[in-house]
């Protein structure tokens, strides 16, 4: 019928759109993290918007990463909602086995996230770390803003994300330290010096 036509049309293009956020979240986590201190300094040398913003992020590291797991829980929560309508559409549980609705849709679901939230945006992001930042810094800005009291809830209050920051090996320590060095050494500090700060 030309309702469920529409409605299963509606609900790929609501998952597409979903996917995208997704991989944008993913994409971010593994950008912002894996900027070196020099991609943070040459960032800082530009006094462009989008590099404010992205240094702006920058400074809050914890709520930045607790913000893109908010994010992507919630982007992911909602994929999962639609996925199983739009199975309950295509396949008739009364003519049709459960398993193969559950099966089609476990199978169909993993694959997307695997590929479009795991392999892809993160293997982009790790290779354009600097432009990618700069493109995603406005959405995180606005997901920052929205999400605030859970991330600062979170930032604060959890160790999940010094778990993570852990077992992914992000290098938020260096980074910061380098920055507030950078900061804090004025022009005439020589360059052993803060050699020997940076360690």
């Amino acid at each position: 019928t030309p309702v469920r036509a529409i409605s299963i049309v509606s609900g790929i293009a609501a998952i597409l759109l979903l996917l995208i956020g997704s991989a944008m979240a993913s994409g971010a986590e593994v950008a912002f993290f894996s900027l070196s201190p020099s991609q943070v300094r040459e960032l800082r040398s530009h006094g462009a918007r989008t590099n404010r913003a992205v240094l702006l992020l920058l400074e809050k590291p914890k709520r930045l990463l607790a913000t893109l797991l908010i994010a992507n829980n919630f982007v992911n929560i909602a994929i999962i909602i639609l996925s199983t309508y739009l199975t309950g559409i295509l396949f008739d549980v009364r003519e049709s086995a459960y398993w193969v609705a559950f099966l089609v849709q476990v199978v169909a679901v993993t694959s997307l996230f695997l590929l479009f939230r795991e392999i892809l945006p993160k293997l982009f992001a790790m290779r354009n770390n600097v432009e990618t930042v700069r493109f995603l810094a406005g959405p995180v800005c606005v997901a920052s803003k929205i999400f605030y009291p859970l991330s600062a809830m979170l930032a604060d209050s959890s160790s999940l994300i010094d778990r993570r920051i852990i077992r992914k090996g992000y290098n938020v320590t260096i980074t910061e330290r380098s920055d507030a060095i950078e900061l804090t050494a004025g022009a005439d500090t020589a360059k052993e010096e803060k050699k020997i700060l940076q360690g």
